[in-house]
């Protein structure tokens, strides 16, 4: 049947004042590859390269029959990358300071080439002055470093190589925070997206029912005021609830129970006893939690396109029950249902209103189907995960 409209109760989702939510965005700022992360990484990465490197070249005199060169190979490799990891946080202020990124690449290469040397000599001389002193108390003798000029020299191109593989682990860790941060702006551009979207369906909700409402109430007001009275307050029962609901994605099952009780007795007390609306609910779905405002706009759906118009009686059933880590929601009236070859999901505000909430709350682990029954009427079902994914 083209145009199954839902009305409801929903009403403009709030916007977050400043005080509900004190800086967001600095609260979720990714703080990116910091100092702490680097030298977590570089002592990682030395302590690696010490062990690799102290058992090459232990084994490699063990291979030629020296066995005594056990401590003094763990000596020097360990002074070696010690002295390298202690000056490496200073590779890290220079990349804070001037990264090698960017159109000022090559303009910093020759910089940092001089930082590389100045580093090396610097390690260099430490590894000479602390092996000369812990080889005498480990009973080693004295230290013999060789040439000192040369050691400089020698020690140059390996010191390099290193400082280079620093300079990529920092590109690289930027780069994957850069990314990291992208992705998280992209996914909060689409969550922001997602809530602009369901304000705008929630605000297509709003006024068949609070029109009908006020009908009902106006034509009792002057035959039955006490019952005027009482339904003015279930209307503001109905309304708070759902006020309170729109700034929440999710709210629990009984929450929306309560609502869909408040316009039940707002309908009976519009028809009387040509309304048979019966709510059934699953107590194993006590604990489940749904999207707000779902229910009772299938309902009113089902009371407006039933068969209370054609036969001046209708039947309507809602239940609510659990199936495995789903909740499964049905609503089932006895009207004429849909013509053959068309499709209630294709026009107008209603079902598709609702498909399309679930769509962007749950993506495709929620469901909505709309079909004619067998014997007759029509039946609304809706699927979902009985908790937020």
């Amino acid at each position: 049947m083209p145009g199954r409209e839902i009305g409801g109760v929903a009403s403009p989702t709030r916007p977050a004042a400043s005080g509900d939510d004190p800086a967001p965005a600095a609260r979720n700022r990714d703080p990116g590859f910091t100092f702490r992360d680097f030298v977590r990484v570089s002592a990682l990465v030395h302590a690696a390269f010490f062990v690799l490197r102290f058992t090459y070249v232990w084994l490699d005199d063990v291979v030629r029959e020296d066995h005594t060169t056990f401590l003094p190979r763990f000596i020097e490799e360990g002074t070696g990358s010690f002295g390298s990891f202690a000056l490496s946080g200073f590779v890290f202020l220079a990349w804070r300071r001037a990264p090698l990124r960017g159109s000022a690449f090559w303009r910093r290469v020759p910089a940092y080439l001089l930082l590389g040397l100045a580093l090396s000599a610097v390690n260099t001389s430490f590894m000479w002055a602390s092996r000369s002193v812990i080889f005498p108390l480990a009973g080693l003798g004295t230290y013999d470093y060789g040439r000192m000029p040369l050691r400089y020299l020698m020690e140059a191109p390996s010191a390099l190589i290193g400082f280079a593989m620093m300079l990529g682990a920092l590109w690289l860790g930027e780069e994957i925070v850069e990314r990291r941060r992208q992705a998280t702006a992209q996914s909060e551009l689409e969550r922001a997206l997602a809530q602009s979207q369901l304000h705008s369906l929630r605000l297509q909700l709003q006024p068949h029912f609070l029109f009908n409402a006020l009908n009902t109430i106006s034509a009792q007001l002057h035959e039955d005021p006490r019952g005027a009275d009482r339904l003015i307050g279930r209307l503001a029962d109905l309304l708070r609830v759902s006020f309170r609901a729109t700034d929440r994605v999710t709210v629990p099952l009984h929450e929306e129970l309560a609502l869909l009780d408040a316009y039940a007795e707002l309908m009976r007390a519009r028809f009387g006893r040509r309304l048979d609306l019966r709510i059934e609910s699953d107590p194993a779905a006590a604990d489940a939690v749904l999207p707000p405002l779902l229910l009772q706009p299938l309902v009113e759906n089902a009371v407006r396109h039933g068969a209370l118009e054609r036969s001046g009686h209708a039947r309507i059933a809602l239940g609510v029950r659990v199936s495995g880590d789903h909740l499964v929601v049905t609503v089932q009236d006895d009207g004429p249902g849909v013509p053959p070859g068309r499709d209630p999901m294709a026009s107008g505000t209603g079902l598709s209103t609702s498909a399309r909430r679930l769509a962007l709350l749950y993506g495709g682990s929620a469901h909505l189907t709309a079909h004619n029954l067998a014997g007759g009427g029509f039946e609304v079902r809706i699927t979902l995960p009985t908790r937020p994914g």
